[in-house]
């Protein structure tokens, strides 16, 4: 009894984990555990199991439940340990339910646009130094899983989160399409420096590739990009119905932020060169970039606007005014303030 953990983080409170009374009442089975503290000062209260398995294959193996209820969330845990001494091979079942997941970002200092009750099921394996977590969460209208495994500090995995739409709509987001957003993984976390062996985000039909490394405190990169999809607005509704093609790498260090090698294609316009941004002092931009086209019509242009020009009735013309017959030029039409403008560069490549 008596056992007060604290957590410690620069520029943020102290905050205590204590269990003020823990009892393990041994049975000829096993043992049940009770106990009571206090967690982000709020009440806890543990009660639960530990007993043998009775498996001749696993003979040390040992069976756990275990409840705690927080106040703010219960969790729930169940399954089993082959080897409790290694902590090797085990089996757990685990459950989270938050009431009202606003009362816990409140008190851990998140703002988040979040509410309602807040569900976690997971499923946690591990096998001779191999850890598999699968996990579904749902919170409002939205939905989370992951697949991950982790293994001689080599992390790989799936992650699935959406829609999109309706997590737009808490952030005051709007045009974000209905599907989710999926990331593929495979990362080394050893040393100082994460490898980025694969890294791959999908919406829909847009894609996203990554590979190189970074440094973990962020310090320096070395990353190879690209993107591509089959039309902007499928990813939102006020972008240009465009298909994206575009490749690049970021460099990183503490003076510059680097795009090398750049090149993109946004439906028939084009870009390529380099891009380098100062970090240090005074903000500063380097550029050197090509285009042999950019078409401005299609990239001003909405997706809910006619893409062809109304037709000109005949009526219309016969209201056109005649040019003076002095010889002046005439005036052109006065322009019309509700319509947009329009920029059109000629087929044949700039100078």
């Amino acid at each position: 009894s008596g056992v007060t953990v604290i957590q410690r983080q620069p520029g943020m409170e102290d905050r205590e984990f204590r269990l003020e009374v823990l009892e393990v009442l041994r049975g000829t089975e096993g043992a049940e555990i009770s106990g009571r503290g206090e967690l982000l000062q709020r009440p806890l209260a543990l009660a639960g199991s530990v007993s043998a398995l009775q498996d001749p294959e696993l003979p040390q193996a040992i069976r756990l439940e275990l409840a705690a209820n927080l106040d703010l969330l219960t969790l729930q845990l169940e399954g089993q340990v082959a080897d409790p001494m290694e902590m090797d091979g085990a089996e757990i079942d685990a459950v989270i339910d938050i009431p009202e997941i606003a009362d816990l970002l409140a008190i851990v200092e998140q703002e988040l646009p979040l509410s309602g009750p807040l569900r976690l099921e997971a499923r946690i394996t591990q096998h001779q130094g191999e850890l598999h977590v699968v996990a579904d969460a749902t919170v409002q209208d939205l939905t989370a899983s992951a697949d991950l495994e982790l293994e001689n500090e080599h992390l790989s995995g799936t992650v699935s989160a959406g829609p999109l739409d309706r997590a737009g709509a808490l952030f005051d987001v709007a045009g974000l399409p209905a599907q989710p957003l999926e990331v593929k993984a495979e990362l080394s976390l050893g040393g100082e420096e994460l490898q980025l062996r694969e890294v791959l985000l999908t919406i829909d039909e847009a894609r996203i590739e990554a590979g190189g490394s970074a440094a973990m405190d962020g310090s320096s990169a070395d990353l190879q990009f690209k993107a591509t999809a089959p039309s902007l607005a499928g990813l939102r509704a006020d972008l240009p119905a465009l298909p994206l093609d575009a490749e690049s790498r970021l460099r990183l260090d503490p003076k510059y932020l680097k795009l090398e090698s750049l090149r993109a294609e946004l439906g028939s316009s084009d870009l390529s060169g380099e891009l380098s941004l100062g970090r240090q002092g005074m903000p500063s931009v380097h550029a050197r970039l090509n285009s042999n086209r950019v078409n401005l019509e299609e990239l001003t242009i909405t997706p809910d606007e006619e893409q062809a020009p109304p037709e000109q009735s005949s009526q219309a013309v016969a209201e056109t005014p005649p040019a003076p017959a002095t010889g002046t030029p005439a005036s052109p039409p006065a322009e019309d303030p509700a319509e947009p403008a329009r920029y059109v560069f000629r087929e044949d490549p700039l100078p």
